[in-house]
């Protein structure tokens, strides 16, 4: 391949990752289980809510497998629709699985945004994303 096509794909592609996909400091996968609603709206409404006072730029996504139970109703679709917040995989439920509900996660959040760090969590879990980041960027300093 030409080298100066290459130069310019990566140029494209510098340009189109800092003006049309969003960055953020870090995105979370949190691993979860529609009945989980308590569990979910306790993270979007306590420590990721929060994060976005301490000026930090981050995203959370849910993941859930497709086969799970509870995963067609009605409710836990409109919980989807509202909170655009909740990735499907198509892997077998089940705690053997887990492997492969990470890896669509992590793929789905390299493929939809540019970040610093990822974080992989479950849905009962508390972070503070503050002082995580702070050591991160004290560990990372060309970030």
């Amino acid at each position: 391949m030409n080298h100066r096509l290459i130069l310019l794909f990566c140029l494209v592609f510098q340009w189109y990752s800092s003006h049309c996909i969003d960055h953020y400091d870090i995105v979370v996968i949190a691993l979860s289980m529609p009945k989980n609603l308590d569990r979910r709206n306790s993270v979007r409404n306590g420590w990721h809510a929060s994060s976005k006072f301490d000026g930090i730029h981050s995203t959370i996504k849910f993941v859930v497998s497709a086969n799970d139970e509870g995963i067609s109703d009605s409710s836990f679709t409109e919980e989807s629709t509202i909170h655009n917040d909740i990735i499907f995989c198509a892997v077998p439920s089940g705690f053997q699985n887990i492997v492969r509900k990470v890896s669509c996660g992590m793929k789905y959040m390299l493929q939809s945004y540019t970040f610093d760090f990822l974080l992989k969590t479950d849905d009962d879990s508390t972070i503070c994303l503050g002082p995580l980041l702070n050591h991160l960027y004290s560990q990372h300093p060309s970030l």
